[in-house]
């Protein structure tokens, strides 16, 4: 099983510093500041519009195992 959602080389900076609204910009800033200091992990832009903080390896009852953001923020776009 191949993940849909994977890791991008994107830079998060960027992806936020795009986000039109400005308070939605501050917003998710701050939140994104918030959750690496509470992970200790990068942020990691996954697909399009999530930022994930680390990654763990889960087997879902199934033979393969996956890489999956251990925690994440969906930005709305």
């Amino acid at each position: 099983m191949e993940l849909k959602t994977k890791v991008s080389d994107a830079s998060v900076i960027e992806h936020l510093d795009a986000l039109e609204n400005e308070t939605r910009r501050a917003d998710c800033q701050t939140l994104c500041r918030l959750m690496q200091d509470a992970t200790g992990a990068e942020a990691k832009l996954w697909g399009s519009n999530i930022i994930g903080f680390g990654s763990y390896r889960s087997q879902f009852g199934w033979p393969e195992a996956a890489f999956v953001a251990a925690g994440s923020i969906a930005l709305p776009f």
